[in-house]
């Protein structure tokens, strides 16, 4: 009789031993596939990115589906209406502290006349723009890589463009519009190994 029990009592432990073993591998199972179908985002240059699911190709995120989101963001957290029209947007915002480290202050000028031009040659890491303009294009080029930070002439942050490199000029540009932004100063923010060179940038005010 006592054999007959331990017998039972091993038979039992052996088939909740499956069970669970089952269950844990179903539970595995599951979550594994949850992952698989997670999408891997790849980015491919150029602002574009591939979406992968299970292994296979979904969706290219085009540069111009990219651009427009950051426009959105840019508009509804800041409600500039910055345009690119060479250059890529970003939205980037600095802290105060991030501000208040940068050697130059914000402009408290405006510029005397339009088109205004100046030169941020010799700038290692950053520097603000000598005046704020009226709202309209900007311009602004270096002979190395570079971002321009837009600001509201209060100080709000208006949105970031990321210079793009020009094979014609051998020179790194960003055209700009601040619509939106009817007085606005630019950080610019050079991004090279060296102090900028062959550095400009031309603001012209809004006419239309």
């Amino acid at each position: 009789m006592k054999m007959f029990k331990k017998t039972i009592i091993i038979i039992l432990t052996l088939v909740l031993t499956m069970l669970f073993g089952v269950l844990s591998f179903a539970e595995q199972s599951d979550t594994i596939k949850e992952e698989e179908n997670q999408p891997t985002i790849v980015e491919i240059g150029n602002g574009a990115k591939l979406i992968i699911k299970k292994g296979k190709f979904v969706k290219q995120l085009s540069f111009v589906e990219e651009q427009k989101k950051v426009s959105e963001q840019i508009y509804k957290e800041t409600g500039s209406k910055l345009e690119a029209k060479t250059g890529m947007l970003k939205y980037e915002p600095k802290t105060s502290k991030e501000i208040e480290l940068m050697a130059t202050s914000a402009p408290t000028k405006e510029a005397p006349n339009y088109p205004f031009t100046g030169n941020w040659s010799g700038t290692k890491n950053s520097t603000y723009t000598k005046y704020y303009f009226k709202q309209g294009d900007f311009d602004a080029d270096a002979d190395g890589v570079f971002d321009a930070d837009f600001y509201y002439k209060d100080g709000r942050y208006g949105g970031t463009i990321a210079a793009e490199y020009n094979h014609d000029t051998k020179k790194y540009e960003v055209r700009a519009f601040t619509d939106g932004m009817e007085y606005y100063y630019v950080v610019l923010k050079n991004q090279a190994s060296d102090a900028a060179r062959g550095a400009t940038y031309t603001a012209y005010a809004n006419i239309y």
